[in-house]
């Protein structure tokens, strides 16, 4: 059955993330994905499971650790977040989705809008570069040579629409650092959201694992930054493990009306 479900799925919920236009924008972006593999190789790993924990310190130096699983295929079409042990599942199917709490379908109005925005959030800076090629992002702007940590770099800013996190707090200008010579993605930030109590982020992609060619983010680490761009002491330490996945199941993306509907239709 499930095997038999997987075309149908494929058909229902192929709602593309990605545009096809070249522009100044998605010249930049093929080169700072193709200096981590290249969207083409990142797309051929088909679907992959992602093992994610965020380890923060806050300013008084407490502590708090978050797990997360994350199972999408790679042109981002549809991706299911884990939180909570489980007690807490997002799936997004291109700019819809829905949710389930404590194994119940979460049947509140807003939940089909906000669960792509809360997904985006999460997994920009976890799949960093190829996030990038998220509908929306929008880089207007050639990078300018700037330094980094103390080495010659560049920066490129991108910027996404006010509908794209699930929050404002999350700012919606960001700018990548990158290296000079072939356009690999550093680090990328947003500045604090003005009207909002929060500090800005500063992720840094400290290393990567391979797969099939492909460098995806395996230790990021990540640091407030104030309106001047100033580092403040909250950190985040994100890890990462990555694996593909073989055919996932269906069920693990289609909302359980549509996947009832279709298993009755069989």
């Amino acid at each position: 059955m499930i095997k038999r479900l997987v075309p149908v799925m494929l058909v229902l919920l192929s709602l593309c993330q990605f545009g096809v236009a070249a522009t100044p924008s998605a010249d930049l972006i093929e080169k700072i994905t193709a200096a981590s593999g290249g969207l083409e190789a990142f797309q051929a790993l088909g679907a992959i499971r992602m093992e994610i924990t965020e380890k923060d310190t806050s300013v008084d130096g407490a502590g708090q650790t978050s797990s997360f699983t994350a199972i999408l295929d790679t042109t981002f079409d549809n991706i299911r977040l884990e939180m909570e042990n489980g007690q807490i599942i997002i799936i997004s199917n291109g700019d819809s989705g829905w949710a389930l709490v404590q194994g119940k379908l979460d049947e509140r109005r807003q939940t089909s809008h906000m669960a792509p925005k809360v997904i985006r959030k999460k997994i920009m800076p976890w799949l960093f570069p190829f996030t990038l090629n998220l509908s929306g992002v929008y880089f207007p702007e050639q990078p300018s040579a700037k330094t980094f940590d103390g080495k010659a770099a560049l920066a490129a800013t991108f910027t996404v629409p006010g509908s794209f996190f699930d929050t404002p707090v999350v700012n919606t200008t960001w700018t990548t650092r990158l290296t000079k010579d072939d356009h690999r993605l550093l680090a990328a930030e947003f500045l604090p959201t003005e009207g909002y109590n929060e500090s800005g982020m500063r992720y840094r992609l400290k290393t990567t694992t391979e797969l099939k060619g492909v460098q995806l983010p395996s230790v990021i680490e990540v640091t407030g930054i104030d309106t001047s761009g100033k580092e403040t002491q909250a950190k985040r330490t994100i890890t990462i493990k990555t694996s593909i996945v073989g055919e996932p199941s269906p069920a693990l993306f289609l909302h359980p009306d549509r996947l009832r509907a279709i298993e009755e239709d069989e």
